[in-house]
């Protein structure tokens, strides 16, 4: 039933009010001056907490259905329990529904409703028989239980549950970096078909769930706006929260700055920042505007940095624009270049590594960061480390990784960047039974160079041929050949590619895939552009040392 709250004109000794001014929710008048009101916060039956508070602060209760109260039957001089059923404003009194399907009428000065206050001593409530009975305790135990390792599994994240989606773990790694993070600006970078929408929308969710009065805006191509919107209101339950408008569009819709902000396929919004025509600069000035001034903000893009440096830093400049300036294009291409000079020497700085190997390699370092203090003082412990006689192996492994470590958190490209590969999980459904080993490549900046080329070639692959016609589906077959080459070990992507390229290591490729690879390999037409890439792949394999390269395993029987 629903009632009207009553005025503070009506307030009387005995009354229900609450206040603002603590948080111990209801209580009741006990005593009034011209000015204050001494309120009882009732605990239990032996407990009351007494709180003088200003009679402007205070506002009347309506209890609502269902709430557990307690009687003071004042003829019989004992407590009862019940559950407000209903207020009757005409009886100025509560319906009370009493245990065995009983009921009564009973006035505001007959009711006591628990405060806020935690019980620190049940005996009280149990002399009365106020507790549940067993039949509410066993349903809402299982429901309690529930709920807290659904919070536990979560880490916190009831968006994540309350969605109706299947997460994979790397999904749930993503949304847990970000959402973790008090400065939620990121760009998710998974290569496509690894579900960034499913990530943003999760991370979201969850956002707004947190933020209830926030509002969000998705900028996204036109040709997926409706995707987007069945999305988010089918698997997220946003409807009116989040706005959808395509870049196209943005002059002409009436924007506020979002609290959150999302932008699909963000590589097209950032290359017009460079763009010749003033409309398409105009629209990333909008966008500029708009994410500079978000809360949250998720650029989703599955395009590489590697020849596409003028957009990558645009995008990167949306994320953190005091760090990445427009202007600085020539510095932000020295920062990738040294970045694959980082990932040529750390290739072989491993804690294995033979002592000449990891004093060639220092030398390298030291050229490489001169200015950097901590890295060099690493440097001379190391150093000092191999000429000594009584240095433990554990004592230089540690060192070396203290340098690994630092050269990695320091010169990332940018750490707001998260990137899932294809070829790191392993709960995406792809066959990779047709690779001669089941081996993987180390975590390194060689392995991110080979990645970005693979796939820049896919790229560039892709656009060259209409879907589904015969040499699209020749491109396909080839990159599925190059994806599993590079989830084995290294030298069998090698003889790929230069099979592919100069028509070597045939045989070595007929052992390990078979006659139809090679003539796929040899028979397709080499698209524009695509030798350079090749050359620029094999050039890389080649660098990378047979001992060392790998982290183990067995080759295929």
């Amino acid at each position: 039933m629903i009632t009207q709250p009553r005025s503070l004109e009506t307030l009387q000794i005995g009354a229900l009010v609450q206040t603002d001014s603590n948080q111990l929710g209801v209580g009741k008048v006990v005593s009034t001056t011209h000015s204050t009101a001494e309120i009882h916060y009732w605990v239990s039956i032996a407990h009351k907490i007494s709180r003088t508070i200003p009679l402007t602060s205070l506002q009347p209760v309506t209890l609502q259905r269902h709430t557990r109260c307690y009687l003071w039957l004042e003829d019989e001089g004992r407590w009862q329990v019940g559950r407000v059923f209903a207020w009757h404003p005409d009886r100025q009194s509560y319906e009370i529904d009493l245990p065995d399907s009983g009921y009564r009428y009973a006035t505001e000065p007959e009711i006591y409703v628990r405060c806020n206050h935690p019980i620190d001593d049940p005996t009280d409530i149990l002399i009365l028989k106020g507790h549940e009975t067993p039949y509410f305790h066993t349903h809402r135990s299982a429901f309690v239980r529930s709920l807290t390792e659904q919070r536990a599994i979560s880490h916190g994240m009831p968006g994540l549950f309350s969605a109706n989606i299947a997460l994979y773990r790397h999904q749930v790694e993503i949304v847990r970096r970000v959402l973790e993070d008090p400065i939620q600006r990121y760009l998710l970078a998974d290569e496509v078909g690894l579900g960034k929408t499913i990530e943003a929308g999760a991370i979201l969710r969850q956002f707004l769930l947190d933020n209830p009065n926030s509002h969000a805006l998705a900028i996204v191509p036109r040709s997926l706006q409706e995707q987007w919107r069945h999305e988010l209101a089918d698997k997220f339950y946003l409807t009116d929260e989040v706005q959808l408008v395509a870049a196209e569009d943005l002059e002409r819709v009436t924007l506020q700055t979002p609290h959150f902000l999302i932008i699909d396929e963000a590589h097209h919004i950032a290359a017009m920042a460079a763009s010749p025509q003033s409309s398409e600069q105009r629209q990333f000035a909008l966008c500029q505007r708009l994410a500079h001034g978000a809360q949250g903000v998720l650029l989703l893009s599955a395009t590489p940095a590697l020849n596409h440096e003028q957009a990558f830093l645009a995008m990167l400049h949306l994320l953190d624009p005091a760090t990445y300036s427009l202007d600085d294009l020539d510095g932000f291409k020295e920062r990738i270049r040294k970045r694959q000079d980082i990932g040529r020497v750390l290739l072989s700085f491993k804690e294995t590594a033979p002592t000449f190997v990891l004093k060639t390699s220092l030398s390298k370092l030291r050229g490489l960061f001169p200015e950097d203090p901590r890295l060099s003082s690493l440097i001379d412990q190391l150093q000092a480390q191999l000429e000594s006689d009584a240095t433990e192996p554990s004592e230089q492994a540690t060192t070396v990784r203290a340098i690994r470590t630092h050269i990695s958190d320091t010169y990332r490209l940018h750490r707001r960047m998260l990137r899932n590969r294809r070829d790191s999980v392993d709960d995406v459904l792809i066959d990779q039974s047709d690779a001669l080993f089941q081996m993987e490549f180390d975590d390194n900046d060689q392995a991110e160079r080979l990645h970005e080329y693979l796939d820049e070639w896919r790229i560039q692959a892709l656009g060259v041929a209409e879907e589904q016609s015969k040499y699209w589906q020749q491109l396909s077959r080839l990159y599925r050949v190059f994806f599993v080459a590079r989830g084995s070990w290294h030298r069998v992507l090698e003889w790929v590619i230069a099979a592919r390229l100069e028509g070597q290591h045939l045989a070595e490729v007929i052992k390990a895939f078979g006659d139809n690879t090679v003539r796929l390999l040899l028979d397709t037409p080499h698209f524009a552009g695509e030798d350079d890439l090749l050359e620029q792949l094999l050039e890389i394999l080649r660098e990378i040392p047979e001992e060392g390269d790998r982290l183990g395993g067995a080759e295929k029987s």
